[in-house]
């Protein structure tokens, strides 16, 4: 089961977005509630004052300036309360239009997403069919071309390579990456220097054009002659990464 992959930065910043509402949302339940509880403790208090005032012998002036001040403060209760609803209320209110936005958002991002995998997927498809007409087109030309990476792994290899060296792609490459038997000068005898045939030339960041190469490899033992052009590839920051081979095979002298 493969783990589900991690929430993206709008994900994220929208999830924060709707923890901070509730939070908000919770704090102004929790002053509303702390100022209603206040003016019950504040009614509970005065109620038992008045009670204990209105049994004294000379309570009952008192009493009634007592009963005054008491429905005040049932009415500041009742305000209190009202408040305390309609807060609760406009609260409610805001978590749902918070949690909308919130899932507005989401379905947005979520079109995104899906827009850009489709494009995606479009793109693909035509590089992919990009990629077979432009294999099409390589096997039918005279020369041979071989796409060589940093790591000496050939990414192409046409049909006039195969006709030319009388080898597969996968036995060229490990004849390749064996060193056995290496490139030769015109002279047919005189080993290249390291680094200094077309190839190697190319993988450093070199164009060569027109280099004479002879070849001895066990599919063609007699040997052959080659004139070889070599470019190399580059990644964004310039960097070779690779070489592309160009060559045809040419009578000696």
């Amino acid at each position: 089961m493969k783990p589900a992959p991690p929430p993206s930065d709008d994900t994220r910043r929208l999830r924060r977005r709707r923890l901070n509402a509730r939070l908000k949302v919770l704090a102004a339940f929790g002053v509303a509630f702390i100022l209603l509880g206040t003016f019950t403790v504040q009614i509970r208090r005065t109620v038992a004052r008045i009670t204990e005032e209105s049994r004294a012998p000379d309570g009952s002036a008192r009493a009634a300036a007592d009963a005054e001040s008491l429905d005040r403060m049932q009415l500041l209760t009742s305000f209190a309360r009202g408040a305390v609803l309609a807060l609760a209320l406009l609260a409610l209110l805001w978590d749902m239009s918070a949690r909308e936005r919130t899932e507005d958002a989401l379905r947005l991002s979520r079109d995104h997403a899906l827009e850009a995998a489709e494009r995606l997927r479009v793109a693909q498809a035509e590089a992919e069919k990009l990629g077979e007409r432009l294999a099409a087109v390589l096997d039918h030309v005279d020369v041979g071309i071989v796409v060589v990476d940093a790591g000496g792994s050939f990414s192409l290899y046409n049909v006039a390579a195969e006709r030319i060296n009388g080898a597969w792609r996968d036995e060229m490459e490990r004849l390749y990456r064996s060193g056995t038997h290496p490139p030769l000068r015109e002279d047919e005898k005189t080993v290249f220097a390291s680094g200094d045939d077309p190839l190697g030339r190319a993988l450093k960041g070199e164009t060569v054009r027109g280099a004479r190469v002879f070849f001895r490899t066990p599919f063609r033992p007699n040997g052959y002659h080659l004139t070889v052009s070599a470019v190399p590839l580059r990644d964004p920051r310039g960097m070779p990464t690779g070489a592309v081979l160009m060559f045809t095979e040419r009578l000696p002298g």
